[in-house]
């Protein structure tokens, strides 16, 4: 947990010394109306790193949708729902919040899918804490590390799409679309195999192609490549390969407003 999976915004706590008993840590972010003007699918992703003691510290996080009056859980909020779309899903802490905990320092991608309830008027902004907290002397515990963090209007799946996809055996979702600044590519896999990623024009041209090989879990693959963006058309074909099966998502390409 020394570096981040990537460059920008890199939020972490403390490296070096032990958290105390009274160590409760908090950012905060605003989800802003340039943002919500596709409201009510809004999706916040980050990702992150948990090395935190299940009995004794964790992390969780927090919205207020009347620009910071009031505040609670995303997860027991009757105002909106929030769907989590992620490997890990919420528990309940040690302090009763809900949350996330355990010692995992392998880079993952959390995606937080936002809906309002029946009735429910769409707000000017949203504003979100992330909160990190310990009840004892916790040694050898890095914390959470939430690492960069994107927020964008998700245009072609409802939450309720996501969710589904999300919950199936095997599964691959390519998330933004159209594109913005980056493309994810969540894949969702039983056992362990080999992945290959393709990116292929309408004419057949290549553009991209990586191979992996991963145990069976979600991962989530990102290109924030803006020297790749840039080149790839209007229109372009991303195909993932599991092992013998082969899934083609055609993804709408809005890099740099063409």
């Amino acid at each position: 947990m020394s570096s981040a999976f990537s460059l920008p915004n890199v939020i972490i706590t403390d490296t070096i010394n032990t958290i105390d008993t009274t160590n409760l840590s908090m950012f905060e972010m605003v989800i802003d109306n340039n943002t919500l003007w596709y409201f009510p699918t809004v999706v916040m992703e980050f990702g992150y790193k948990m090395f935190s003691d299940p009995d004794h510290s964790g992390g969780w996080i927090e919205a207020s949708y009347d620009e910071g009056v009031t505040w609670n859980n995303i997860f027991s909020d009757p105002t909106y729902t929030v769907v989590p779309l992620s490997w890990q899903s919420p528990v309940t802490l040690s302090n009763g919040e809900l949350g996330f905990t355990g010692f995992d320092t392998n880079n993952h991608y959390m995606t937080l899918c936002w809906a309002p309830n029946w009735g429910t008027v769409t707000p000017n902004e949203i504003r979100v804490r992330f909160y990190y907290y310990a009840d004892a002397d916790v040694a050898d515990s890095e914390g959470w590390l939430i690492d960069n963090v994107n927020v964008f209007p998700e245009i072609s799946h409802t939450v309720e799409e996501l969710e589904e996809m999300f919950q199936t055996e095997e599964t691959v979702v390519t998330y933004p679309n159209p594109v913005h600044k980056f493309l994810n590519v969540f894949y969702k896999i039983s056992k362990s195999e080999k992945v290959s990623i393709k990116i292929y024009g309408l004419d057949g041209k290549q553009y991209f192609s990586q191979n992996f090989s991963h145990d069976g879990r979600g991962v989530f693959f990102e290109i924030y490549d803006e020297a790749l963006l840039v080149q790839l058309p209007p229109t372009f074909v991303l195909i993932t390969q599991i092992g013998d099966r082969t899934y083609s998502n055609k993804v709408i390409n809005t890099y740099g407003l063409r």
